[in-house]
């Protein structure tokens, strides 16, 4: 029997249709919708078919329910791993962007160093040949010198014994000078004149002799490696210090002349081009920078 309840599920067109399911037709639907307090009498099959078929339409709604949840967690799932792909694809966009920058950035270096490496070789080479040709011209110098100093050696010993021909010839005037007459005399004292000309070119000759020794013993002109050496010169103040790479006193010393000198013009250069000119000022930076 049903009745006996306070209220009564309302039963809508649509659930008419899946109620025709159920076998049993001793259940009147219509009547019970128009009076849901009235009691009627049902067999209890119908209304065993009846709980059946609604527990199975139940458990397909479960089943459904279950599926449609499982299917929003593999959505989830799947949501979460697209969007991790995503965020990884704009990292590596983000890594492969930073790297052509950097390698953009290291490429302009680069070239810009070979550059000042072809500079500083190309002027290094012209140091080189200029350095080379004045070699060679001192050369050619001290072998002129070489030429005069012989030749004026050989002038010399002809002035020698032109003197000792003179020197002989005045003893022999000497010996005879009492039987000699006023012409004599005059004769002796023209050739004292003349052995007193020819001291003085003599002794001329001799100083250009000294002078010309002197300077065929001076210190010759070396291409040392030290002229080639490398070197941080300030244009303004005119002083530059030594730079050994490799050696960190040399590379502290440097840092601190460019850090003083960073409001003038400041270049890299060789020893040989400041050497002559400039302020050493090597060992004052190296103990500036050692703190002493």
């Amino acid at each position: 029997m049903i009745g006996d309840r306070t209220e009564q599920p309302k039963i809508h067109n649509d659930d008419k249709a899946w109620m025709l399911m159920v076998k049993g037709e001793s259940i009147p639907w219509e009547k019970i919708e128009k009076q849901p307090d009235k009691e009627y009498k049902i067999r209890g099959k119908d209304v065993i078919e009846f709980r059946a078929a609604i527990e199975a339409q139940q458990s397909e709604i479960d089943n459904g329910s279950q599926a449609v949840k499982q299917l929003e967690a593999e959505k989830t799932s799947v949501e979460g791993a697209l969007n991790a792909e995503k965020k990884r694809a704009a990292d590596l966009e983000r890594k492969v962007a930073t790297l052509e920058l950097d390698y953009k950035d290291k490429d302009a270096k680069a070239r810009s160093k070979d550059a000042e490496m072809a500079k500083k070789v190309q002027e290094l080479q012209e140091t080189i040949a200029g350095l080379e040709g004045r070699g060679k011209q001192v050369e050619a110098e001290r072998d002129l010198a070489k030429r005069e100093i012989e030749a004026m050696a050989r002038q010399i010993d002809a002035f020698k014994r032109d003197i000792g021909d003179l020197q002989a010839r005045i003893v022999a005037i000497e010996a005879e000078k009492g039987e000699l007459n006023t012409s004599l005399q005059e004769e002796k004292q023209r050739l004292e004149q003349q052995v007193h000309d020819i001291q003085e070119q003599r002794d001329a000759a001799i100083d250009k002799y000294l002078e010309l020794e002197d300077a065929i013993k001076k210190p010759e002109i070396k291409l040392e490696a030290e002229d080639l050496a490398t070197a941080r010169a300030c244009m303004t103040c005119k002083e530059y210090v030594l730079y050994k790479e490799g050696d960190y006193k040399y590379v502290k010393a440097v840092h601190l002349f460019d850090a003083v000198h960073r409001a003038h013009m400041v270049s890299t250069v060789t020893l040989s081009e400041v050497k002559n000119g400039y302020t050493p000022k090597t060992q004052e930076f190296i103990e500036k920078s050692a703190g002493k």
